[in-house]
């Protein structure tokens, strides 16, 4: 076979799988199942008074493949100091089970704690019972109206 054919033959070959191999790398992976989130910041500032201030966050969401339900987990903190003195000290975190009843309707429940002194909350529990109904839901838009019970319990 000389030199021109076989080059001919393995430019036939590759045109014939460059469709196959392009449409292999089009497919993109199934989505995760988990959904992590978190933020950290400082504020550092000095002038007529020293102030520092540390915050941070987290959120894992877990929507199991094929499932109708989604488990959200969030907790979040800042402390804060002025002239070395506190004066910022806030916790909270909290939970959320949500379950998908129809295409757009789903049902949650939820419990969320927070501690504030600085805000006037010593220790504050809430529980919330409720329906949550999707106006717009699109890849990067979404607006809901949620309604239910919510029971505090706040020291």
């Amino acid at each position: 076979m000389s030199s021109a054919c076989l080059h001919a033959l393995v430019l036939s070959v590759m045109t014939a799988a460059a469709p196959a191999v392009s449409v292999a790398q089009d497919q993109a992976p199934p989505p995760s199942p988990f959904k992590v989130t978190a933020n950290a910041g400082l504020v550092s500032a000095v002038g007529n008074s020293e102030i520092t201030t540390l915050s941070g966050d987290q959120r894992i969401e877990f929507r199991p493949t094929g499932s109708r339900w989604t488990f959200v987990q969030h907790v979040g903190a800042v402390y804060g100091r002025t002239d070395g003195v506190t004066s910022a000290n806030r916790i909270k975190g909290g939970f959320r089970v949500q379950h998908v009843v129809e295409e757009r309707l789903s049902a949650f429940v939820s419990a969320e704690y927070e501690k504030n002194r600085f805000g006037g909350i010593p220790r504050r529990v809430e529980e919330v019972l409720s329906l949550s109904f999707d106006l717009l839901g699109g890849p990067r838009t979404e607006l809901a109206i949620e309604m239910g019970a919510s029971f505090n319990q706040q020291r």
